[in-house]
């Protein structure tokens, strides 16, 4: 006879035969699935992931890259800003009590400065270079 059992245990037409284990495995199964083919082969459970990636093209995979990669510059840049706001905060939270303390904080905003111009602010690059090298050379830290 050739049958499919349903999760309901209706028997419908099809081109399977089915043997007296082939019903006790469906009736067992029948709780998983709305429909049981008897001659689909369960595949055992493992804890190994599937590389999904080798069974892609390669733009596929490239474009997964980029996605996986703008996550991971989104997530850096997120703590990045959280750790920025966490140094300022501790940089205001208390007078300079000396001048390497001073020259710490004055040394963070001049870089912080720096980063900001443009490329073609070449006069306030320099100047804040020549800042940052007396601030070593009075400290002594060169």
């Amino acid at each position: 006879m050739n049958l499919m059992l349903t999760a309901q245990g209706k028997a419908v037409r099809n081109t399977l035969v089915l043997t007296k284990k082939h019903l006790a495995i469906g009736r067992e199964q029948a709780h998983t699935s709305n429909v049981f083919d008897c001659n689909d082969k369960i595949a055992p459970v493992t804890d190994d992931p599937v590389d999904l990636d080798k069974h892609r093209g390669m733009a596929a995979q490239k474009a997964t890259d980029v996605r996986r990669l703008l996550l991971d510059v989104e997530a850096n840049s997120q703590m990045l800003r959280k750790r920025q706001s966490e140094l300022e905060a501790q940089l205001l939270a208390l007078p300079a009590a000396c001048w390497p303390e001073a020259a710490v904080k004055v040394r963070y905003l001049l870089t912080h400065y720096q980063q900001a111009l443009g490329r073609e602010d070449t006069l306030h690059h320099r100047l804040v270079e020549a800042v940052l090298a007396d601030l070593n050379r009075l400290l002594g830290d060169a």
